[in-house]
């Protein structure tokens, strides 16, 4: 259902950035696929660039990375 909310033409920003946390929260939490969660915090940063979600976003991507040691991307 979160997806679907993310595919809605013209859906309020409110509600997409609603969306993507929760499917992150999923992704992080009950799911265990940091993976997916990383494309829905680039996802949300790309869609939503200047929201302090995006700042945050950003900020998760950093954390995870440094976490798992991947290498870092611009």
């Amino acid at each position: 259902l979160f997806r679907e909310v993310q595919s809605i033409p013209g859906v309020p920003a409110q509600r997409d950035l609603y969306a993507s946390n929760r499917l992150v929260d999923l992704y992080r939490g009950p799911l265990g696929d940091e993976g997916r969660a990383l494309v829905e915090l680039r996802r949300l940063a790309e869609r939503h660039p200047k929201s302090p979600e995006a700042a945050y976003a950003r900020e998760a991507i950093a954390k995870m990375k440094r976490m798992t040691g991947a290498p870092r991307q611009s």
